[in-house]
């Protein structure tokens, strides 16, 4: 559920296009690990209308 939804916002206001690189803070917080789990997850569906794109972590 939570997956499609930021799918659909992402698709809506073409907040990642193909090749982006998208640099994320990741701390132990559970909302720095939530981004990345759903960022890992879109990744991995390699969506033509939203990926391939690059995840760096710092």
């Amino acid at each position: 559920m939570v997956l499609d939804k930021v799918k659909n916002t992402i698709r809506k206001y073409n907040l990642i296009q193909k090749c982006d690189k998208i640099v994320i803070g990741v701390s132990d917080g559970p909302d720095s690990v939530t981004l990345l789990y759903l960022l890992n997850s879109l990744w991995g569906e390699r969506s033509e209308e939203i990926g391939p794109y690059k995840l760096i972590l710092i």
